[in-house]
């Protein structure tokens, strides 16, 4: 197993930016990291924390970073209010956000659909979507990070698998993050 080159960076950082909501989060910023009391996120020695989407995550910048990936464009705060609820209310549903603990700006995210199945003795298959890191921070292994804590919630919820469609260029990122490649996605735009 090759060994990272890097520096090793300083020990995570608990931080709880609302305590009193802290018990409700579901968080790690890796799965080498502990996780906090009560769920809180841990920060890495870069200032970086995941934890799950919230409400006003709209203000700092979620759709600007969404917009890096596709068209997130016509998205207003109360839309993305209503859909922000939605998606905290389905317990099939996990979106990992990066925040910038420095700027308070969401720097990277990806999403966790948890699939119900008849195979597999009627098993559940993690689908990961909307993986995009901030341009300005690429190349931190973040994208990593937030596609491990997805796979590490898949595992959690009894996943025996988790898939992801990408482009060809991405194939060699998400094959360091363990994937590898399996049959071709198809498409239809209804």
């Amino acid at each position: 197993e090759a060994r990272d080159p890097r520096p090793a960076r300083p020990p995570p950082t608990l931080v709880v930016p609302n305590p009193a909501a802290a018990p409700a989060l579901r968080l790690c910023c890796r799965p080498c990291c502990r996780r906090g009391r009560g769920g809180a996120a841990m920060v890495d020695g870069d200032g970086i924390v995941l934890r799950r989407l919230e409400v006003g995550d709209h203000a700092k910048g979620m759709m600007e970073l969404l917009g890096q990936l596709t068209d997130a464009s016509g998205v207003d705060a109360a839309m993305f209010a209503a859909r922000a609820a939605e998606l905290a209310a389905d317990p099939r549903t996990t979106m990992v956000v990066a925040e910038d603990t420095a700027t308070g700006r969401i720097v990277g995210t990806a999403k966790l659909l948890v699939e119900l199945k008849f195979t597999r003795r009627c098993g559940m298959c993690g689908h990961i979507e909307d993986v995009v890191v901030d341009s300005s921070v690429r190349g931190k292994r973040l994208g990593k990070r937030v596609v491990d804590e997805c796979v590490k919630v898949a595992k959690e919820a009894g996943c025996y698998k988790v898939i992801l469609d990408c482009n060809d260029g991405n194939v060699p990122f998400y094959e360091k993050c363990g994937f590898v490649a399996k049959e071709r996605q198809m498409a239809l735009y209804v």
